[in-house]
């Protein structure tokens, strides 16, 4: 066989044929020595630039090449390989190539990436790529690539201001170039003293614009002064860029994060916290107080921490111009200060409405996302607590407390609780606060007021939660009666920090029991047997605990752990200890009627709920309306406020027992179609909504004369609670806004309606956490509306006016659904002392 030279293909030493036009490419045709054999006539040739192999190529990169088959053999395409002797790198090989393709189809060769540094170039510092007629293997074209490392290179595409105050913050961004990986850049400090230059955060990046890593100054100027920030190739460590940053102390600054009441009794204590910012000795704060007596109150301790609690006492007698002045100093500058008045009224307590034992269940939120606790306490009517027991979300233990209270002539009160566990999560050394507000000695509204973030630690203590707190009757610490049964309703979380929602009938005598669930969108039921154990060392705080056990097609054996706190002996407090499936809830038991007959009259309901997310959950409210007749049938209407979607509809539907102490309700028109419902015999209906992918729990009041209730029925002086549901998105930062607030509110009978309420907002998405307010004003008004549906709103500075549903009961119950973005239920009760 003879063969022509004619040109080079790339840098391979090849005989090539003249050139050929074939499916669209130009073509050389080159062959390595010239062996014979095969089909006759077939010869193989790489394509021209731009498919010819190149001469170089970088690590990392990836070339395109082509050959064509010509002869007798182009229908079997052709063969590709790439070899060399890898470099010493870990991972090091030649690069991959598409094994086989078409004639005159391009393959694709990936040059070996490793870690982009002279190691992982192979030895020698070549590969060969080599083409072969899939035909005649004999037939083949090689060419040789060197192998190049591309130089990475680093620059700030934002630098942060060239000066900055302590404390202050800035957004840096490195760009680096030639990272076909994007190993990124690694982000450094230096400012001659370790841990003294400030943070930088995150300290590594993917080195492209679209990412940004956050500088914060220090504290105090540091010695070395600027700071050097030093960006670095990850990749090829020799690349770097620098920037600095000089550090100006930023002034000291003192601001009361937790303020008192303003009106506080002779003897009657608050608790304040104030924080110091661009502190440079974190010194903390000094606490005074002073008035135109001699006796002007007291602080414990007197010196805090900065954001540290500490508790005023006010003074045994109201001092001359009643007014006390509270000093808050940095003790870094003590002129350097905040200040707030505090007028001290005579001792008009009430200490003698919280007397007795009292259990309660309080549920909500902390960071991360739910949160729920239940305890007992002893108060002895005179403003001491000798004993408390309480247990948590999730926590098999219990514990004991002891603290103070007091009760104001308005029916607002503030407990104080020591011994709590403190950390992450819990109270800030082991106090917590609760404000109540009186219904009648036997029932008060509860709200905890102890939410705090340590800028120091950077944890958050305590929570935002509401609930009820009521007197228990201690001859009623007996187990459940056999010749009864009981229906549940909880609350609580799933997987993910998904919501869940439960609801069920116990049969007391034979321990059965049946429980509906929506478990992050998801609807179930589930059966079993409840085992309780009366715990006779506790049985002063009337709980104990009790397993309900159960098996499903995903779980074998599983159980739900509760401990429990008796009211009575219709009433029982349910808290999660444990559960097989990692969900945990929280709610009430309650004694079902007698006599089984269907619902009927005229009920007002609202419900709290949510809809799922990956991992969280958006807030929803419903409220309503409806009647029953005896044979089931159901009309009304039904107000929905899913996550700031509002809607009013009229509703219709039916009623109907399924299996014993459960009935199913199903409605059209509306925007929740099916509930189930519990009947209870002193705490009206039980509802658990059913819907896919939405759900919530709440309680359904017979109304009676509120059905014809004009104006003047909504009149006198009310226990107002109320909760604002927030956004609980662990992908997003966690609990978005979400807010608490409780206290007395009154209604003129004519139009408008005025309070003031112990307000506590939380929202750990903007890192805001905690903002209490002790006595916010509120203010609003409502019109009367057809069968005891009232519309209103109402402003409580700072949060924005929220518009309101009035479910009208009677004269001393009135249901409130907020229909703002942040979905609420409320509930005002006639004060009865």
């Amino acid at each position: 066989m003879s063969c022509n030279r004619s040109i080079r293909a790339g840098s391979a030493s090849a005989w090539v044929t003249p050139t050929l036009l074939l499916a669209g490419v130009c073509l050389v045709s080159g062959l390595v020595g010239c062996g014979g054999g095969g089909q006759s006539g077939a010869s193989i040739a790489f394509a021209v630039v731009p498919l010819a192999p190149p001469t170089s190529a970088g690590l990392g990169t990836v070339v395109s090449v082509a050959a064509v088959v010509s002869g007798g053999a182009v229908a079997q395409g052709v063969n590709w390989t790439v070899t060399c002797t890898p470099g010493p790198a870990k991972g090091a090989d030649c690069g991959t190539i598409t094994p086989h393709t078409s004639s005159g189809y391009p393959a694709t060769y990936i040059v070996p990436a490793g870690d982009l540094t002279a190691n992982s170039v192979p030895v020698g510092g070549t590969v060969t790529v080599t083409a072969a007629s899939t035909a005649n293997p004999s037939q083949s074209v090689s060419a040789t690539i060197q192998i190049t490392v591309p130089q990475t290179s680093v620059a700030f595409n934002q630098a942060p201001p060239a000066s900055m105050l302590t404390g202050a913050t800035a957004n840096v961004v490195v760009y680096a170039s030639n990272d076909p990986i994007n190993k990124g850049v690694d982000l450094s400090l230096d400012c001659g003293s370790s841990g003294g230059c400030g943070s930088i955060v995150p300290a590594h990046t993917d080195g492209t614009v679209s990412s940004f890593a956050t500088y914060t100054a220090p504290l105090v100027v540091p010695l070395v002064n600027p700071v050097t920030i030093t960006a670095t190739s990850t990749a090829d460590p020799t690349q770097s860029a620098v920037t600095t940053v000089t550090i100006k102390q930023a002034p000291l600054k003192i601001v009361l994060s937790q303020t008192p009441a303003p009106n506080l009794p002779v003897d009657a204590a608050t608790n304040l916290t104030a924080v110091v910012t661009f502190d440079p000795n974190d010194a903390g704060v000094d606490w005074t107080v002073s008035c135109q007596g001699t006796s002007c109150g007291s602080f414990n301790p007197s010196h805090t921490a900065s954001g540290q609690l500490t508790s005023f006492t006010a003074p045994p007698s109201v001092p001359p111009g009643s007014v006390v002045t509270i000093v808050a100093a940095a003790t870094t500058i003590p002129t350097t200060t905040a200040t707030v008045p505090v007028t001290v009224t005579p001792a008009n307590l009430r200490n003698d409405l919280l007397n007795g034992q009292y259990a309660f269940l309080l549920k909500g939120v902390r960071e991360g996302g739910t949160w729920a606790i239940a305890g007992s306490l002893i108060a002895d009517g005179i403003g001491n607590i000798d004993v408390a027991t309480e247990s948590y979300l999730g926590n098999n233990s219990t514990y004991s407390l002891s603290g103070t209270y007091f009760v104001q002539s308005d029916g607002t009160g503030t407990i104080t609780l020591n011994g709590a566990p403190t950390g992450l999560g819990y109270w800030n050394n082991g106090q917590q606060i609760f404000q109540v507000s009186v219904v009648n000695s036997g029932v008060m509204s509860m709200e905890e007021f102890d939410g705090y973030y340590s800028p120091t630690l950077h944890v958050p203590y305590g929570g935002t939660l509401s609930g009820t707190l009521q007197q228990q009757s201690v001859g009623a610490f007996q187990p459940l009666s056999s010749s009864s049964s009981y229906s549940f309703l909880l609350s609580g979380f799933g997987p993910q920090n998904g919501p869940a929602f439960y609801g069920g009938v116990l049969n007391g005598g034979s321990s059965a029991f049946t429980m509906d669930r929506s478990i992050a969108g998801v609807i179930d039921s589930i059966a079993g047997t409840a085992n309780l154990f009366y715990d006779k060392v506790n049985n002063s705080s009337g709980t104990g605990i009790v397993n309900f056990g159960y098996t499903t097609n995903a779980v074998s054996n599983g159980v739900y752990t509760f401990r429990y706190y008796v009211i009575d002996s219709s009433h029982w407090i349910l808290i999660a200890a444990s559960s097989t499936a990692g969900d945990l809830q929280a709610g009430h038991l309650y004694l079902q009627p007698s006599v089984a007959s269907g619902p009927t009259g005229s009920f007002a309901f609202t419900e709290a709920g949510a809809t799922p997310l990956p991992e969280g959950s958006l807030p929803l409210a419903l409220g309503g309306l409806f009647s029953s007749d005896a044979l089931g049938n159901v009309t009304g209407v039904l107000d929905a406020n899913i996550n700031g979607t509002v809607t009013s509809t009229q509703v219709s539907g039916n009623m109907a027992l399924t299996t014993s102490g459960r009935y199913i309700l199903t409605l059209t028109g509306g925007a929740a179609q099916q509930f189930a419902v519990y009947p209870t015999a002193t705490h009206g209906l039980q509802m658990l909504e059913l819907d896919p992918q939405m759900s919530g729990v709440g309680v359904a009041l017979p109304q009676t004369t509120g059905a014809s209730a004009n104006a003047s029925m909504f009149s006198g002086n009310y226990a107002a609670a109320y909760q604002m549901l927030g956004e609980i998105n662990t992908a997003n930062g966690g609990v978005g806004p979400w807010d608490d607030f409780l206290g007395p509110l009154t209604a003129d009978g004519v139009s408008n309606l005025g309070g003031s309420m112990a307000l506590d907002q939380f929202d750990e998405v903007s890192q805001a956490f905690w903002t209490q307010t002790p006595a916010a004003t509120l203010t609003g008004n409502f019109s009367a509306g057809p069968q005891g549906r009232f519309t209103g709103s109402f402003s409580i500075p700072p949060l924005a006016t929220s518009q309101q549903v009035l479910y009208i009961l009677d004269s001393s119950t009135v249901l409130s659904l907020g229909l703002d973005s942040g979905p609420s239920t409320g509930i005002l009760q006639a004060k009865q002392f």
